[in-house]
């Protein structure tokens, strides 16, 4: 694996001052324009001449600095410059003169390992500093500066996976744009990986918003639990305003209107019943009429881990399912309601192990009914429920025949921590409440930071053509590199549209498949107009 590293980043927002006098070979002393004793110090480490360029070198200054026109150097403790220097190159004060090459089995580096043993100079007169790691072919490689004389370090570079990044990956579009900004004859060297990270970030929010789609790569699903008399509901904060595909409320579809139509409906403002019309509007869902109830709510029947997919509960009669429930600050989402199997041979009303086919959808531990009896059970095995304890919650231990239905009051098929909640564990008695509202909707695009990273366009080319259009024109000022990237984005984007762009949102009021959704038949008439269409 070879890991490069640029050496750009060694003068990136550090001091400059340039030679007014060519430099000899063996030189002690720098003519420059200026340096003062605030920045420039004794023991600082600089580079004379442009980085990539060959007689680019690293030296030391070697004497107090005072303000003026000259430095003292050597060669890190002996000798001068190695090579010529001519008037008006640069001279750039850095921390730090080694570079560290690092290996982790995994994206951290908490127990990585130094390569090649130790840190290695700076080439400053190659844009890269090289390090080729032959003894490993997986893991990840992390990258710091050092300097030789304080031993201090810089913070470590992100990791850079051995197998390459992904196509997804920001470090791979990164490495695209530059490729396709190669094509202009204008040095590329000013851009920087931060000036491609935040134009990237631009346009993916750019894609996101296109036309009013609701791109499936963006689809979420949010919740929230009704509040009997409360009609407005805040929307999650990572969801556009004002863009849903569908709202439920308590599994039932919502009619879309806009504010007209709901001051219209909403004359009688205190009527109470099941909501049927919906809207959004500063940043909240709006409800009509409103909701009669609170959303149902249960309590825990047994601790569950964080991990668990079946939760018993101690009533589920007033779930619906599939569903989503909140228990702490954890959003669940479940299947179904219960779990069956059948008793595998007749069971008298003393017993307290019960046989059944199978057990295997059945928590660890828990409540069964059979019939009218409930019966709580502290293990299982494959095919038996052990630890019974009959006649539970005030009903009657009873016989049942053989191939009696065996249910039990849970969540099945559960998913942990979603909208941004964590799984976590409960304990039995907490609370458990029905999200009743349900509306899946556009989410905004999360921040690309990290090279591996990955953007959830499923073609990264629509970045790699749109950001590269943008740096054309703002960074380098080449029009017709920027125009010939247009045209590369606008077929990139088309293919993207015709792939994903199926689905449309919209301001409510504006709904643009309205077969897709219910909608809102209501209509203004003249109450003295005479009837009209009666047939004959």
């Amino acid at each position: 694996m070879l890991l490069l590293s640029r050496n750009h980043e060694l003068i990136k927002d550090r001091e400059r001052t340039f030679l007014t006098a060519d430099v000899d070979v063996g030189a002690t002393s720098l003519t420059v324009k200026a340096v003062d004793s605030n920045a420039w110090a004794d023991n600082d480490f600089v580079i004379v001449g442009e980085i990539g360029v060959g007689n680019a070198e690293i030296l030391q200054i070697n004497g107090a600095v005072t303000d003026g026109t000259s430095l003292i150097v050597d060669n890190a403790g002996s000798g001068g410059s190695r090579y010529t220097h001519s008037i008006n190159e640069p001279v750039y004060r850095i921390d730090y003169n080694q570079m560290e090459f690092n290996r982790s089995a995994t994206d951290a580096t908490s127990g990585v390992s130094v390569l090649g043993g130790g840190a290695k100079e700076i080439q400053p007169d190659d844009l890269f500093t090289r390090f080729e790691d032959t003894a490993n072919t997986t893991g990840f490689g992390f990258i710091r500066f050092k300097n030789s004389l304080t031993s201090a370090f810089s913070s470590y570079s992100d990791g850079i996976p051995y197998t390459g990044y992904g196509p997804l990956a920001l470090g791979r579009i990164i490495r695209g744009i530059r490729r396709q900004l190669s094509e202009s004859t204008v040095d590329i060297e000013h851009i920087t990986d931060e000036d491609i990270i935040e134009e990237t970030n631009e346009k993916q929010r750019d894609v996101a918003h296109d036309g009013g789609r609701l791109w499936p790569f963006y689809e979420t699903i949010r919740s929230a639990s009704t509040v009997s008399n409360q009609r407005r509901y805040t929307i999650d904060d990572n969801v556009e305003i004002g863009k849903a595909y569908t709202i439920t409320v308590d599994s039932q579809p919502m009619a879309k209107i806009d504010q007209d139509r709901f001051n219209i409906l909403n004359w009688d403002n205190l009527r109470t019943e099941d909501p049927t019309h919906v809207g959004i509007w500063n940043n909240r869902i709006v409800l009509w009429p409103l909701p009669s109830a609170s959303a149902s709510s249960d309590t825990l029947d047994g601790d569950i881990t964080a991990s668990a997919t079946t939760i018993m509960l101690d009533d589920v009669s007033d779930f619906r399912a599939p569903g989503r429930v909140l228990i702490g600050s954890e959003v669940i989402s479940y299947e179904n309601l219960l779990t069956k199997t059948t008793l595998d041979g007749a069971l008298t009303a003393a017993a307290t192990t019960v046989t059944v086919d199978d057990t295997s959808a059945f928590p660890s531990a828990g409540t069964i009914v059979i019939d009218d009896e409930e019966m709580t059970y502290t293990g299982t095995g494959s095919t038996t429920f052990t630890g019974v304890t009959r006649g539970a919650n005030s009903t009657s231990a009873v016989t049942h025949t053989d191939n009696a239905t065996v249910t039990s009051r849970t969540l099945v098929g559960c998913e942990r921590g979603l909208e941004g909640t964590t799984a976590a564990t409960a304990s039995d008695g907490d609370a458990v409440t029905e999200r009743d509202i349900i509306y899946n909707a556009h989410e905004e695009p999360a921040e690309l930071k990290d090279p591996n990273d990955q953007t959830a366009i499923p073609d990264p080319k629509v970045l790699i053509y749109g950001v590269s259009m943008e740096l054309a024109l703002t960074k380098l000022n080449d029009q017709l590199l920027s125009d010939r990237l247009k045209i590369r984005y606008d077929e990139a984007l088309e293919r993207l549209r015709d792939k994903f762009g199926k689905k449309f949102t919209a301001p409510f009021g504006t709904i643009k498949n309205k077969e897709e959704v219910v909608t809102d038949t209501g209509r203004l008439v003249n109450p003295q107009d005479f009837p009209t269409n009666l047939g004959t």
